[in-house]
This record gives structure tokens, sequence and C-alpha cells, in this order.
């Protein structure tokens, strides 16, 4: 009976669209985060949450302090709150489905078959997209870069990486929100 409650419970989680125990907890999923400091201070995107919120967010001229998000850091939710909700604007509710197949690619995208960093544009800042892994007993949120384009651009190259990217690039431009012009980022295939 445990067992039967048990896969009960775990499919009813799979199909609003989280699929670890960790994410149960996890409120944001996904950023989208363009910073640029030559022209002033820029900070602008957007963020999914896991219950399928998608969010665009402005901190331009607000956030003068904020160091915005770096790979190899760890941040309180608490942190990225006072980044990315200050001035949010609700965009859409995602589709369940799609949700679940996001969260399904999230789990599988390690930290691993990076590019090598390249020089692409000048004074264009930084385009980055991420997912995070939340560990739910300190309460952190670890990001991973899936691709970075801007003034210098690098990618996760795992086909999962490259899926999610694909859907956020749709989103940014269905909602035109940060496009660089011109500083298109060189893994598209």
């Amino acid at each position: 009976m445990y067992r039967i409650l048990l896969l009960t419970f775990t499919s009813f989680y799979f199909l609003i669209g989280c699929n670890t125990e960790s994410q149960k907890d996890q409120y944001y999923q996904l950023v989208v985060l363009y910073e640029n400091h030559a022209w002033g201070f820029q900070q602008q995107g957007i963020y999914l949450t896991n219950n399928g919120e998608l969010f665009s967010f402005i901190n331009n001229e607000t956030m003068t302090d904020n160091k915005g998000i770096l790979e190899g850091k760890s941040y309180s939710e608490i942190y990225l709150n006072s980044l990315l909700t200050t001035s949010s604007q609700l965009l859409e509710a995602i589709d369940k489905t799609v949700l679940q197949r996001l969260a399904t690619k999230i789990e599988k995208v390690e930290n691993t078959n990076i590019s090598e960093s390249t020089y692409t544009c000048a004074d264009a800042g930084k385009l980055s997209f991420i997912i995070f892994e939340y560990n739910p007993t300190s309460g952190v949120y670890s990001p991973i870069i899936l691709e970075q384009r801007g003034d210098i651009a690098s990618a996760n190259l795992s086909e999962d990486a490259k899926t999610i990217v694909d859907w956020l690039d749709s989103k940014l431009k269905e909602y035109q929100i940060v496009i660089l012009d011109g500083c298109e980022s060189p893994f598209k295939s």
C-alpha cells in the first residue's frame, strides 16, 4: 500500500513538472540574465519558476551593488528574489507538458562538455542562460551556465542544454527582451 501511495504521489509530482525531491522546494528553475556595464548599468531578462510562471525583470540602475549570477558560487533565495523579483512582470503560464519536458532536460544537464570561451563582440555585455541546482538542506541555488553570449561566448554543448537554450531564446524573441543584434551565438547549428 505504501509503495502504491508513493508511486501515485511521484506520478502526480511528475505531472506538475517537478521530477526530483530538491525541485519540490526549488522556486527558480531557469534564468536568462543580461548584464552590461559599458553604457550605464543594465540588468534584465526572464526567469521560469517551478510552477511554470515565466516572468521578465529589469533592474537598470537599481542594483548597482549587485554582482549578478556567477558560476561557481551559491546563492540564497533571498538574494535571487532581490535580483529577479523587485521589478518582475508575469509574461505567461507555461503549459504543464512543456514544463515537464523542460524539467526532464534540466535534470540531464551536467556541468561538463563546455566549449572554449571566445571573444565575439565588444561592449555588448553578457547574456547568460542559466539553470539551477538547488540544495534543499542548505537552501542555496548553484548556477550552471548553459550558454553565454556577448563580449565572451561559451556554451554547454550537450543536446539537452541546447534544447533548453533554444526554448529560452524563443521566449526572448517572442517578448522582444534582450536581443543582441549582431552578436548572435557562435554555437547555433
